[in-house]
């Protein structure tokens, strides 16, 4: 939901990834793919991993359940991966585009 909650805090980066390029006549990624969404879920995933690290140290329960350990740069930089990973459905938008599948479709 990052990326959508973010459309009124970062009105210029609403530029979508692939440039409007096209593959065989095709969008490459298509306009709902944007540089907006790549920066807010990114920083939405450093700010979450970091926000549940800090609450990891005022309950030893939670921090015992964690299955990530991260500390200090790590910790940012881990949430920051993990938020851009979750974005990187590029890949299935490409080949969603390629076959003809409208965005938003299974």
């Amino acid at each position: 939901m990052a990326p959508v909650l973010a459309a009124r805090l970062f009105p210029k980066l609403d530029t979508p990834v692939d440039l409007g390029a096209s593959l065989r006549r095709r969008r490459v990624f298509g306009a709902h793919k944007t540089f907006r969404g790549l920066v807010a879920g990114t920083v939405a995933g450093a700010l979450t991993l970091g926000a549940q690290a800090m609450l990891a140290e005022q309950l030893p329960l939670l921090s015992a359940l964690s299955l990530i350990r991260l500390r200090g740069a790590g910790l940012l930089a881990g949430g920051a991966l993990l938020g851009l990973g979750a974005l990187l459905d590029l890949v299935k938008s490409f080949f969603k585009r390629q076959v003809g599948i409208d965005p938003g479709r299974p």
